[in-house]
């Protein structure tokens, strides 16, 4: 990765993410075969995504494996050291079996691109290749059996009890009833000061995806009644911001 901060970024746009879900089908796991240890990251990161899910998330945890022709299809070395991480967690008797686990291999992928460049291959490396799609494509077909058959059922925000969840809640309530409180206040110096009916009213939407906010650009000032109310634009940030300069610790999600 590019280090700790953006792990830390990355963790946090993930629970921001899937909190405004309805439910989760699965929660993937990526893995490596054949790694040496686990990081301690890995280990602190799993233990948050868990904490924030609940202990009934232990159900839909999937492990997938990549880059495992090596490996021959298998998790490798990593397998032990994953059972023995799984162990060790706070939330006992996450399912790790052959039925949620999964390995996968590009290779294939890789091959038809070079293929598409008049690059050229003996017959045995095509039949390794060919062996290499085989393999996934039954590993794919399998991963959504189990994510779209009776063997896994979705997991319902409703369910998510945890602390940190609930903090996330309480963290999302706070900006609605500021912005409440405030349109109280204007209202309420509208009607004592100017003596008359006109009120501006609060129309919420749901936003389609998370959005935020740049402190580093300039608001729109524009007059409703006798206020001046600035109106910020809604960004869209994954890394950086598409719709501006500055970086995403700029930026206050909404």
């Amino acid at each position: 990765t590019r280090g700790l901060t953006q792990d830390d970024m990355n963790i946090e746009n993930i629970i921001s993410f899937i909190s405004n879900l309805p439910h989760l089908n699965a929660i993937c796991i990526l893995l490596k075969p054949n790694e040496a240890k686990l990081n301690i990251v890995l280990r602190s990161y799993f233990d948050r995504l868990l904490n924030f899910l609940g202990e009934a998330a232990r159900e839909n945890i999937v492990f997938c494996f990549t880059n495992t022709r090596s490996t021959f299809f298998s998790p490798g070395n990593t397998g032990p050291l994953l059972k023995k991480m799984l162990e060790s967690c706070r939330i006992k008797n996450i399912p790790y079996k052959k039925a949620n686990t999964f390995c996968f291999d590009s290779e294939a992928f890789r091959y038809l691109v070079a293929l598409t460049n008049q690059i050229e291959f003996d017959e045995y490396q095509k039949k390794e290749y060919q062996q290499s799609w085989t393999s996934s494509f039954k590993e794919s077909t399998r991963l959504l059996q189990y994510l779209c058959g009776n063997q896994l059922e979705p997991y319902p925000q409703i369910k998510w009890k945890s602390i940190e969840h609930a903090q996330l809640i309480i963290n999302q309530m706070i900006r609605p009833i500021l912005e409440t409180i405030r349109n109280l206040c204007r209202n309420i110096i509208q009607l004592e000061q100017h003596r008359t009916n006109q009120l501006i009213n609060l129309f919420p939407i749901v936003l389609p995806q998370p959005r935020t906010i740049c402190y580093k650009c300039k608001p729109i000032r524009k007059r409703y009644i006798e206020f001046l109310i600035l109106l910020h634009d809604l960004h869209t940030v994954s890394g950086s911001c598409k719709d501006c300069i500055h970086s995403q610790q700029d930026h206050v999600e909404l």
